[in-house]
């Protein structure tokens, strides 16, 4: 039977005086979004204490193997991704690309097609303006939901997880890793998951 992901985005522009006080706000936003699918989906009552820690820091439910999340935050946009398997959600906001880091962490087919000529094809299917940071973010945010899903974090390596994207009647990723990818853009800002197997995907923007 097929996995199912429900992938919740909330925009939260910041207005708050410090950095601190805006994470707070956050945080709060990333349990009211679980506390609404936990209670909708799995009929349960989303409690912290009930949330352990893997081996390198990844959150998981205690006792119930089919319950699994993974949330993310950028300046601006909460996400939280929840499944009845593994997932691994990233989001970022388009931004300066830096050299050291593109080198750190892409091979050179990935740097090529980052920096490749503009496709009008390709920016008609997206909707968007296509551009090097938009391509850069693209697989950026695939090799973050990767590694998220699989709980190692930053202690997978970047160049171990690779990906293409090829441009035909619809936008296909693969992988050089095995999982389930797909990705999203809302407004300035890329959104990839990776759940570990193959699953039907509803994206859902919520507001609190």
């Amino acid at each position: 039977m097929k996995h199912q992901v429900v992938v919740y985005y909330a925009f939260c522009p910041n207005f708050f005086e410090s950095k601190k006080i805006y994470r707070k706000h956050q945080r709060e936003l990333e349990d009211k979004i679980l506390s609404y699918d936990f209670i909708n989906r799995f009929n349960i009552q989303f409690e912290k204490n009930n949330v352990g820690k893997g081996e390198y820091g990844k959150p998981y439910w205690k006792g119930k193997e089919n319950i699994h999340f993974n949330v993310s935050n950028t300046d601006g946009l909460v996400v939280c991704a929840c499944s009845d398997c593994e997932v691994g959600v990233d989001a970022e906001k388009a931004r300066e690309i830096r050299e050291p880091v593109l080198k750190r962490c892409c091979n050179s087919e990935e740097i090529s097609y980052i920096f490749q000529e503009r496709d009008t094809l390709y920016s008609a299917l997206a909707g968007e303006e296509d551009s090097v940071q938009n391509r850069f973010l693209q697989i950026w945010t695939l090799k973050e939901s990767y590694i998220k899903m699989t709980g190692k974090g930053m202690h997978f390596p970047l160049q171990d997880v690779t990906f293409s994207i090829e441009r035909e009647n619809e936008v296909q990723i693969k992988s050089s890793q095995p999982g389930y990818f797909v990705q999203e853009r809302r407004g300035d800002y890329w959104i990839s998951l990776c759940a570990e197997e193959e699953a039907e995907v509803v994206w859902r923007e919520i507001n609190f």
